[in-house]
């Protein structure tokens, strides 16, 4: 009788966490759009400098890691996928190959990190959550950014994920 319960007790517990399980996401490296206000207004150019793509890996590892420290989502892998990321880049131009590339990668969300740069101090940083299987947006969060430094970006992205990303269960 006791083992019985014991293993009923067990089983419903296998059950609930199972249930609770983390989404297996796969999140995109951060993007940087660089828009000339017009052809003739090059006023901070429309390349992206070396310390920004450097900026770039940076706030990406940060974004996996908080995500995944949430419990919230379970990141998953593209390394496989580094490659075709690369060629279909950028993301946010290229009609909805990021719902590809994720299913690609077998998760049921996609996380579309971006950064546009208004000027060489003022930038946009958004977080967008897609839900794979019926390519809709789950959710989206937007922070502005004074101020193109690396503890600037690490702090919009943390800022991001703790105020917007990190749902409180109440009991």
């Amino acid at each position: 009788m006791i083992v019985r319960f014991v293993s009923m007790v067990c089983a419903f517990t296998i059950s609930l966490s199972l249930a609770e399980a983390a989404p297996k996401t796969a999140v995109f490296p951060f993007e940087l759009s660089v828009p000339a206000l017009h052809p003739d207004d090059l006023m901070f150019g429309t390349t992206i400098k070396a310390e920004e793509q450097e900026r770039l890996k940076i706030v990406t590892k940060e974004l996996r890691a908080l995500l995944a420290a949430t419990g919230q989502y379970e990141v998953a892998d593209l390394t496989p996928l580094e490659k075709d990321i690369e060629d279909a880049a950028p993301l946010h131009k290229c009609n909805g190959c990021e719902t590809e590339l994720a299913k690609k990668a077998g998760v049921e969300l996609a996380v579309l990190p971006m950064l546009e740069k208004s000027s060489d101090t003022l930038l946009n940083m958004s977080i967008g959550v897609l839900d794979v299987a019926s390519g809709r947006i789950l959710k989206t969060a937007m922070v502005v950014i004074q101020g193109n430094t690396e503890e600037s970006w690490i702090r919009a992205v943390r800022w991001l994920v703790k105020r917007k990303f990190t749902e409180t269960k109440k009991e």
